[in-house]
């Protein structure tokens, strides 16, 4: 294993960081799937820190340990990192033996806007009691009632490419605009923020930008506004296109569609 230095320690730090903060991001859109993908490859990453810290305590490695003072600080802290992704992981990860978590996912999948925040109500660490999981389901359910009264009742979404038809498959490597709305048809034109909605868009083997916005989806003439998502493939054959649609993170609706990818045409001179 080549030489540990401090500059190495410091960017897996950051590569926790910037880990856990999409996970923030991924877990408010209340996308199980996506989710579900990002832990996974938090378990990778948490598998490699893990590895690195053995390895750093024992043969060479230890011995520098004792006399570079630095980079044994930096270590130190890299463990405390490794600590908060573990528990990070452990949050989120759908372990159906456990209640607490079950809960948890039973939030995601209700599209509850602060259910996340509910977990903060149990005191204390694991195992929690059926009690406190009792009384988290009923303040769920609760929010969940509120909620579905508060969202809008009839909507009609649309998405579509720009310039696709499905004869006309996906080239790898180039970009494509996808555009997407939603309208409702009962809107409160006294009352716009009806219309401020979460859209997230996923697929596979693409790049998408941006991954999640939050806008004005109607204006004041009830027409339909649409916007935009840049969508670039980067893995052939058969693929599927998600998006989803929020109101105060309660879920609405989806759009959902597949697509063929095949490689890039070759520009022929003549």
């Amino acid at each position: 294993m080549p030489a540990i230095t401090i500059e190495h320690v410091k960017k897996q730090k950051q590569e926790i960081v910037s880990n856990v903060k999409e996970l923030a991001i991924i877990s408010e859109t209340l996308n199980r799937e996506y989710l579900s993908r990002k832990i996974q490859r938090l378990e990778t990453l948490d598998r490699k820190i893990q590895s690195l810290l053995s390895e750093v305590t024992t043969g060479e490695h230890g011995q520098i340990l004792k006399t570079d003072t630095a980079l044994k600080q930096e270590i130190k802290d890299l463990r405390n990192h490794h600590e908060y992704l573990s528990r990070k992981i452990q949050l989120f990860y759908p372990d159906t033996s456990d209640n607490f978590k079950k809960a948890i996912w039973w939030f995601l999948d209700s599209g509850i806007s602060d259910g996340l925040s509910l977990i903060q109500d149990v005191k204390g660490k694991p195992p929690y009691n059926d009690q406190e999981i009792q009384n988290l389901f009923k303040k769920a359910e609760t929010r969940l009632a509120q909620t579905s009264q508060e969202s809008p009742e009839t909507m009609i979404a649309i998405a579509e490419i720009k310039n696709y038809s499905p004869d006309q498959p996906l080239q790898m490597g180039q970009s494509y605009c996808l555009q997407t709305g939603i309208k409702n048809e009962g809107l409160d034109e006294e009352d716009p923020d009806l219309a401020k909605l979460d859209v997230v868009v996923w697929a596979e083997g693409m790049e998408i930008l941006p991954k999640w916005t939050q806008t004005y989806l109607l204006n004041k003439n009830q027409e339909l506004s649409l916007i935009q998502f840049q969508l670039k493939p980067t893995s052939l054959g058969k693929k599927k296109i998600c998006v989803e649609f929020y109101y105060e993170l309660h879920w609405l609706g989806e759009v959902k569609f597949e697509i063929q990818v095949v490689e890039a045409k070759q520009l022929v001179n003549i």
